[in-house]
């Protein structure tokens, strides 16, 4: 163990957070942490140096986020959270999303024709296969019963 509670270190992830805060807002680099129109979690977790999931889990470093990304669309630098461009963004994706559905589907039912295809070919030929069974056996216990057939 490491000796330090969780509590402890919540405290001082958030500590390590503000602290990032701090700098970022010296170097003004927002930019290079935004990621669809939010900051990207996974690189600050790894600058501030603790595990992506703080920043989900970690309540007050949550809140300073949110606060934080609050402040930054206010100041211009994040784009709100409703505007035409994130919604024409989102139509795009959606779009994408339903033409990558289309064609997955296409595709799809080209492969099911194909199988019903090859189906209709295998009972036939089976049903051919079937009726030389059946005249095989007739053939063969004919030939049983004529003696013709060592048994």
């Amino acid at each position: 163990m490491s000796g330090i509670s969780g509590r402890d270190a919540g405290r001082r992830n958030v500590e390590v957070f503000e602290s990032w805060i701090g700098t970022r807002r010296k170097a003004d680099d927002w930019a290079d942490y935004i990621v669809k129109g939010q900051l990207h979690r996974a690189r600050i977790a790894t600058q501030c140096g603790f595990a992506p999931t703080v920043v989900r889990q970690n309540p007050a470093v949550t809140r300073r986020l949110a606060e934080l990304e609050d402040e930054l669309r206010r100041q211009g630098v994040l784009i709100p959270l409703d505007t035409p461009a994130k919604n024409a963004a989102v139509e795009k994706l959606d779009d994408r999303r339903a033409s990558i559905q289309t064609k997955t589907i296409a595709t799809l039912q080209a492969r099911v024709n194909q199988l019903n295809a090859e189906i209709v070919t295998l009972r036939a030929r089976n049903a051919i296969l079937e009726d030389d069974l059946t005249r095989h056996n007739l053939w063969e216990r004919h030939l049983q019963e004529t003696g013709r057939v060592v048994r």
